[in-house]
């Protein structure tokens, strides 16, 4: 799979239209791709049928639990076992979320250094201008990522973010191994505030909001998922 195959998937599939005539999206919810889209995805499609070309006899997919553990093991012919995973999948990994609240905190626990991927439900979580605290202790950092993140002689891949979450309105990055422009980027640099205390954290959440504010609180929150953004 080279460069180009990657940023079509990336890219373009996400922007099919779910009928012909109908305005493109890059919404997760397109029919084509996106996150809990197993039927008609058209990336997996591509997938089965290059370990059919491939000759692949086995394929081996586990389930974790929110200590990342193995709580569900699927081994066998590379569609069935893929199949039997996404169905266990779709009930551990479902989470009713709230909408609209004050602050979320995402921890990423079973990919901290890729802890990007926690921001979408974030997003989707908190209200406009509310506050996102993202938990990424991971001691290596974000990792090399030689599509979004920067590698070799350019300061960013061909899909180097720059601010992605409009709302919202602070980002703290807790970690005890800070590193202020990762390489694998979060958000823009000027848009977090990295603190290596949990007590400074809530020093700056008490100092930001007051009264009672709403609290929501995922322990994956990377491999967390909407039920209705789950289409078996």
């Amino acid at each position: 799979m080279g460069i180009e195959t990657i940023r079509h998937n990336h890219t373009l599939v996400p922007r099919f239209p779910a009928e012909r005539g109908q305005t493109a999206s890059a919404a997760p919810s397109s029919p084509a791709a996106g996150w809990g889209r197993v039927t008609g995805n058209v990336p997996r499609l591509d997938a089965g049928e290059a370990a059919k070309l491939a000759g692949l006899d086995i394929k081996v997919d586990a389930i974790m639990n929110s200590r990342c553990q193995t709580a569900g093991l699927f081994v066998g012919e590379v569609a069935s076992a893929f199949q039997a995973g996404v169905t266990q999948a779709a009930t551990a990994y479902a989470t009713h979320t709230p909408r609209d609240v004050d602050i979320v905190v995402a921890n990423t626990f079973a990919k901290a250094n890729e802890a990007g991927l926690a921001l979408w439900l974030a997003e989707r979580t908190v209200r406009e201008g509310g506050t996102v605290v993202l938990i990424a202790n991971a001691p290596d950092g974000q990792c090399t990522h030689y599509f979004y993140g920067k590698f070799g002689k350019d300061i960013g891949g061909r899909l180097t973010p720059g601010k992605r979450y409009p709302r919202v309105g602070q980002l703290i990055v807790y970690s005890q191994y800070p590193v202020k422009d990762p390489l694998l980027a979060i958000e823009a640099p000027e848009a977090m505030l990295w603190l290596t205390e949990w007590d400074a954290v809530v020093d700056e959440l008490q100092h930001t909001h007051t009264g009672t504010p709403t609290v929501a609180i995922y322990p994956t929150t990377e491999i967390q998922i909407p039920p209705e953004e789950i289409h078996l």
